[in-house]
């Protein structure tokens, strides 16, 4: 398949390139203008990918002779300012601009990537059927893109639409503020890192099945489906936690109860992943435990 991907410097967006051509698919990123990310793709030799800048804002005069198959549309701006309503309005809008780019360059997919921040504070796994209860304005930017993007796609009658909603993912060349790499960066200059109670139930997804769910997504996912992209498998965050830190020989113990859990922060956050299994016949493959060693090793060969 021709794919266009959009914020693909991401730490799933690079995954997602690398397994999209391990399956023998041509590429091309839409890469936001000047970002030092960009340098993730230069490193990317490979003659099946190709990219090039542009921006969000760019996407109605944005001009190719090529056609494509399929689009997945990762790019938002105020994901790390999830206050801003014009931010995160501007990126809902920006969604449906995508739609109309996907249609206009061929494609009989788009596949848009939203969030666990769409639904809110939640008790019960999350699914595509959960009743949104958002409370920010990120994630309430997120089920409006959603639902701007399927307009924009019923338009064209033979293209598919798929929306993903993912979850927590971690992995190498995450973004530094990540919280898993944020904490490893910590542990690596021999500081103590300072957690919450970890009483949370949380749900973390390695950055290689989360690209691995994608990608079956692209080649046989269901028209007008909301995957949740997840481990499926919760655990207390203090869990997560102790596997961080017990590779530098640390306590968890002395880490815990020493900051409050933020008034946002959800006390809940697992996947129903049912939908994916039966669709697609996906299921994560690595261990949190494994991951971990992987980021813990890649923050070790990259220093900061």
């Amino acid at each position: 398949m021709n794919i266009i991907i959009t914020g693909g410097t991401g730490i799933i967006g690079l995954s997602l390139i690398e397994e999209l051509l391990a399956r023998c698919n041509n590429i091309l990123v839409l890469a936001s203008p000047g970002s030092p990310r960009n340098r993730f793709l230069a490193k990317m030799a490979s003659p099946y990918l190709q990219w090039q800048e542009c921006g969000l804002a760019d996407y109605d005069s944005f001009t190719t002779d090529a056609l494509f198959d399929a689009m997945v549309h990762m790019a938002w701006t105020g994901g790390l300012d999830r206050w801003n309503i014009d931010l995160n309005l501007f990126s809902a809008r920006q969604c449906a601009a995508a739609a109309r780019l996907a249609a206009r360059l061929g494609c009989h997919t788009f596949i848009g990537t939203g969030s666990q921040a769409e639904c809110g504070p939640q008790i019960t796994p999350l699914s595509g059927t959960t009743l949104c209860k958002p409370d920010t304005p990120f994630g309430a930017a997120k089920n409006l893109a959603r639902d701007l993007a399927r307009i924009e796609v019923r338009r064209k009658p033979s293209m598919r639409f798929i929306w993903a909603r993912i979850l927590s993912v971690y992995g190498p060349r995450d973004r530094e503020s990540a919280m898993i790499t944020c904490t490893i960066r910590k542990l690596l200059r021999r500081e103590v890192p300072e957690f919450s109670s970890g009483e949370q139930v949380w749900d973390f997804l390695y950055a290689e099945d989360s690209a691995t769910a994608l990608a079956q997504m692209l080649e046989r996912g269901c028209d007008d489906q909301i995957y949740v992209l997840g481990s499926g498998r919760p655990r207390l965050l203090r869990d997560y936690l102790d596997a961080l830190v017990r590779p530098f020989g640390i306590n968890l113990e002395e880490c815990l109860y020493k900051v409050e859990i933020g008034q946002h922060t959800p006390r809940h956050l697992t996947a129903d992943i049912d939908l994916l299994t039966k669709d697609l016949g996906w299921k994560p493959l690595v261990d949190f435990d494994i991951g971990v060693a992987r980021t813990i090793e890649y923050c070790r060969a990259n220093p900061e």
